[in-house]
């Protein structure tokens, strides 16, 4: 599966370095699901951001859409819950679950 950054500030961490990217590519566990973490640019607005799950097998995708909301301090943690199939497939819909 791969995760591509469409629109928003925000950039997945790749978990082998630390670094941050546009894109993440990793392998779906049994129940078909892909964790991915990722940061918010320092100062963001708040605003729309959205991601693309691909199944590069096939090149089927699905779009995320979820909000990065503003904050001011320090250690500001962002909450963010998607409820949506974690299947790039549309034919294939597990039970919704959270992210």
């Amino acid at each position: 599966m791969r995760l591509t950054a469409n629109f928003g500030p925000f950039a997945f961490i790749l978990d082998s370095t630390g670094i941050t990217g546009p894109t993440l590519t990793g392998v779906s566990d049994s129940a078909g699901g892909v964790t991915a973490r990722i940061r918010v640019t320092p100062n963001a607005a708040t605003q729309y951001a959205q991601f693309r799950l691909i199944d590069v097998a096939t090149g089927a995708y699905r779009d995320f859409t979820f909000i990065v909301k503003n904050a001011n301090g320090a250690n500001v943690a962002l909450s963010c819950c998607l409820r949506k199939s974690a299947s790039a497939d549309p034919r294939q819909r597990p039970a919704a679950r959270d992210w």
